[in-house]
């Protein structure tokens, strides 16, 4: 088994972003433009999720120093190797890497959201394949409303309240107190 000492980061990872600096940096020895397959959402908690798909994603390849560990990022992206998929808020998976030319640079870790999450946290598509805090600054209301269900098992979820983030600002309770709250700009704080 080969070894992967990169990771491709798509959102507050990425060069220039909230969190480069903290959970990236010091670990980098190149970022380089890139892409990957899939698709990209954005999430009213105010950052992005790539799902798989066939459209490009835009991001930077991260190569990193030997012997990096990637548990620091893992835990920033609510991963956990040891649990199972289910519990993880990302899933990180290898994915091959390609420049913004659609060259292969190799293979890259990259953390995964499934649909049904993306679905459920009310998930916006963004066609063009790039995210940025610059260009998604606000939270738009519409954006808050939980999604049409695609099947049956998201459908009970939302139903039973169960359409929210156990980790984020959502909160556990009752989905439309926290929508009322951000809506009014009362914000829980964690």
């Amino acid at each position: 088994m080969v070894e992967i000492n990169a990771v491709f980061v798509y959102g507050t990872l990425k060069p220039g972003e909230a969190y480069y600096q903290k959970y990236c940096q010091p670990y980098v020895q190149q970022a380089i433009p890139a892409q990957v397959q899939g698709c990209l959402y954005h999430l009213p908690q105010g950052y992005p999720a790539l799902t798989q798909g066939e459209n490009w994603v835009q991001g930077s390849l991260l190569k990193l120093l030997p012997d990096t560990d990637l548990s620091i990022i893992d835990q920033f992206e609510g991963y956990d190797p040891a649990q199972p998929a289910s519990q993880n808020e990302y899933q990180r998976l290898t994915r091959p890497v390609y420049s913004l030319a659609e060259a292969c640079l190799g293979q890259a870790w990259a953390y995964v959201m499934a649909d049904f999450r993306v679905a459920l946290y009310g998930g916006i598509l963004i066609p063009e394949g790039y995210w940025s805090r610059t260009l998604w600054t606000s939270i738009s209301p519409l954006a808050l409303m939980p999604p049409c269900p695609r099947n049956r098992v998201e459908t009970d979820a939302i139903r039973l309240g169960q359409g929210c983030c156990s980790q984020g600002w959502w909160g556990l309770g009752d989905f439309r107190a926290d929508l009322d709250r951000h809506l009014i700009g009362l914000r829980p704080q964690h």
